[in-house]
């Protein structure tokens, strides 16, 4: 089981002696303005990325996650809905991990696909950061060489060689 450290309650407590939770008293005016709009809660999936990793926005363009996560942004990114179709999705939380070396590094490439022709990349993530593979997400340290990733990769201009 993992353990995650507290998270600050929404509502204010009695301070009477009970403690107990004053529900629609909230404790903060952006979750009172907020109150009537639907929420999602969603458990913070473990594992990092390293800082420079590049994240492609719903424009096209990309921004690392060192950028996400020092700017507080909120950007909407490429993800994967429940079929595993690449939908554009709204980051709704980052997280500072602190400092680790302890890193995986994935190589993966892409052979003969159509006119992208051959595609060899690299990643590095922690062993608990979860990878699609094979229709469900595993954590990067369970995977053995020869499964089946997914990737997303655009090439946008000719190398020098395919000219």
């Amino acid at each position: 089981m993992n353990e995650y450290t507290k998270i600050e309650t929404i509502f204010e407590r009695d301070t009477e002696g009970t403690k107990k939770l004053i529900e629609d008293k909230f404790r903060n005016e952006t979750v009172e303005y907020l109150k009537d709009n639907p929420w999602v809660c969603t458990e913070k999936i473990d594992g990092c990325l390293q800082s420079k990793t590049k994240i492609k926005t719903e424009d096209g363009s990309y921004l690392t996650i060192g950028e996400i996560v020092e700017n507080d942004m909120r950007p909407i990114v490429l993800g994967l809905d429940d079929s595993g179709q690449i939908v554009p999705t709204k980051v709704i939380a980052v997280h500072k991990n602190g400092i680790t070396d302890n890193w995986i590094r994935i190589r993966f490439s892409r052979r003969g696909n159509g006119n992208k022709g051959n595609y060899f990349g690299t990643m590095l993530c922690t062993p608990n950061h979860k990878i699609y593979s094979s229709g469900e997400y595993r954590e990067a340290g369970n995977l053995k060489v020869g499964d089946k990733i997914l990737f997303l990769h655009e090439q946008t201009k000719l190398t020098y060689v395919q000219e």
